[in-house]
């Protein structure tokens, strides 16, 4: 059972990283390439410059009689570094998007674009480590226009920093479809540009999070049955913290090759009732089927 904080991936930043963030980003790929193995095959390298001119009739996305409309041209560096040995594997994408505008030099930006993820299995079939790293960007006020691209100049949007670390253990218990995999994940999240904005309840954290599983694999015609556990713990700097525990047991019948029935049931902590609280103090369950094409 994976652990998974959501929603990486190819995302922009207009500035620099500041230094805490950018120390967090910079050592969780270190630390990556740092434990390489001696015999690593070479990583696939891939420079690359886009060009690209876009026409826009509403640059600063004003309402209807008050339109501007502009030309905009992109000059976009980047690089791929793709590794794989078996063991190890990496896939970095980076990218300058350097937008430039007619009507006004002083509109003229940058953006860091950056989606970085590592595997390394530290024991073979036993214990792992996953690590990513990203740079995005979020709109800072939903009350004000929301750019849907970079080629605008609303200056709502935000940078947002996210990088995650993520050891796990998985074992099988002898030849059968049966397997445990305890999962411990560590995230830091900056929110950089966003000024005294507070409608939107961003705020910079630290997150843990710890996944439990004990059953088996999913088998095309084959019962199959889960107890899982997860809890997540979010560290917010200025707003209420936040956690929350599930607990539960699955099972899957399957009735032909390709279509099983499936359900779930279990506790989980009533967010209602509170921010932080935890607990499993309210029940869930869940029916359906499942298809595989």
């Amino acid at each position: 059972m994976a652990i998974e904080i959501g929603g990486r991936k190819i995302t922009s930043s207009r500035s620099a990283l500041p230094n805490s963030t950018a120390k967090v980003l910079s050592t969780l790929l270190l630390s990556g390439f740092i434990c390489l193995p001696a015999f690593a095959q070479e990583p696939v390298f891939e420079p690359f410059v886009e060009l690209v001119a876009t026409y826009t009739d509403n640059l600063f996305l004003a309402p209807e009689g008050q339109e501007m409309d502009d030309y905009v041209g992109q000059i976009n560096p980047g690089l791929r570094l793709i590794k794989n040995d078996g063991r190890y594997t990496s896939n970095i994408y980076y990218r300058a998007q350097s937008v430039f505008f007619a009507s006004d030099s002083d509109l003229n930006t940058v953006y860091n674009q950056l989606a970085a993820e590592a595997s390394l299995e530290m024991l073979p079939d036993l214990f792992f480590i996953d690590l990513d790293a990203s740079i995005d960007q979020s709109v800072i006020d939903p009350r004000l226009a929301i750019p849907a691209s970079n080629v605008v100049a609303t200056q709502n949007l935000g940078d947002v920093s996210l990088a995650n670390v993520n050891p796990y253990l998985i074992h099988r218990l002898g030849s059968s479809r049966t397997y445990a995999r305890l999962d411990y994940t560590w995230g830091i999240g900056k929110y950089d540009d966003f000024g005294d904005q507070t409608f939107s309840r961003v705020d910079d954290f630290t997150q843990q999070l710890v996944g439990f599983y004990l059953g088996t694999d999913s088998g095309e015609s084959r019962f199959e049955w889960s107890a899982t556990y997860n809890s997540q713990f979010v560290d917010y700097e200025t707003i209420s913290d936040f956690k929350y525990e599930r607990a539960g047991v699955g099972v899957g019948l399957p009735v032909s090759r390709s279509f099983r029935l499936v359900g779930f049931a279990g506790g989980e902590t009533d967010v209602v009732a509170g921010r932080a609280i935890g607990g499993l103090d309210s029940e869930y369950w869940e029916a359906g089927f499942r298809v595989n094409a």
